[in-house]
């Protein structure tokens, strides 16, 4: 088997790489390399190609990592297909828009690929957690869900993502899908510019978007990009008391946080994206229907189009 990381930046760097490499999926991975017509740097332990055309010997075993922008995701995966490649890992958001992302989906199912967009929190344990809580019956009557960090330096050196809409918003849209069913209106969206020693750039300082579901919950979903400190946590206000989760803030820290109704907290073992990973490369077709369900993927970028033109966002 052969690992394929396509866009060679912090993404597949620092995070697919890594969490292959110290799973047990490392073992099965015979070789990786990389794709990537703007790499500046090339491990010496890793062939970086500058483009998938000069990638040799494509199978249906190789395993693709799409990490390049969200923008190229849906060329990238087509010219993959064409190319022959049939097991392919997208990073979220799968597209910037949902037209590209159905598309994308049919070029996959009419070529017989396996597409797995990335979601980490439907594999995180303390998400999990509270997932039980509610599948209990407990009944919600609103949440909150911050995901925050200081993504200053790469916002101002790197303009792969055009907006805070594409940073952290992606992963909490998903979870709230996971956890609490479609949505069905986005009933407000703001976004605020970043803005740094004279410069701004438009979009790129956060985003704050309320969210209705089918069921009629209400929820809460804020990204700040500019903040000192990195926070992802969800809090469930609940009828009999609240739920909270501290998730994993990044690959180093391995443990969720759960708060119950009675204020007792549990340490829970929690290493999202290797799970996710792992079960991309390991999994039935029951369980990547499940986990990996691309509508749901398509549903999400249906909800971030609708919050950017709430927000103004171009």
């Amino acid at each position: 088997m052969r690992t394929v990381l396509v866009g060679y930046g912090h993404a597949a760097r620092n995070l697919h790489r890594a969490a292959i490499e110290e799973s047990a999926v490392g073992r099965l991975v015979k070789d990786m390399v990389a794709v990537d017509p703007g790499c500046a740097v090339e491990d010496a332990d890793l062939k970086v190609y500058p483009a998938l055309g000069e990638l040799p010997g494509v199978s249906r075993s190789d395993v693709f990592h799409v990490t390049a922008p969200p923008a190229d995701h849906a060329p990238v995966v087509e010219e993959i297909v064409a190319l022959g490649g049939r097991r392919i890992i997208v990073e979220k958001p799968l597209t910037t828009d949902a037209a590209a992302a159905r598309r994308m989906a049919k070029v996959c199912a009419d070529a017989g690929a396996e597409l797995y967009p990335i979601g980490v929190w439907n594999f995180s344990s303390g998400v999990e957690r509270v997932k039980r809580e509610l599948d209990a019956g407990r009944r919600t009557l609103h949440y909150e869900f911050e995901q925050s960090k200081n993504r200053i330096g790469r916002t101002l050196s790197n303009p792969s993502h055009s907006s805070s809409f594409e940073v952290e918003l992606p992963h909490q849209v998903l979870a709230a899908i996971w956890l609490f069913g479609d949505i069905v209106d986005v009933l407000h969206a703001e976004s605020r510019p970043l803005r740094h020693v004279g410069r701004e750039v438009p979009h790129a300082g956060g985003a704050y978007v309320v969210v209705r579901h089918r069921s009629g919950l209400i929820g809460t979903l804020v990204g700040h990009l500019d903040k000192e400190r990195r926070t992802r946590r969800l809090r469930v206000v609940c009828a009999d008391g609240d739920l909270e989760v501290a998730l994993p803030r990044s690959r180093d820290e391995t443990s969720s946080f759960f708060k119950d109704s009675a204020g007792r907290v549990v340490d829970i073992p929690d290493r999202p994206l290797t799970e996710c990973l792992v079960s991309a490369y390991t999994a039935g077709p029951a369980e990547s229907q499940a986990r990996f369900n691309v509508d749901t993927h398509v549903h999400c970028i249906d909800v971030l189009e609708a919050a950017r033109r709430k927000a103004g966002v171009p």
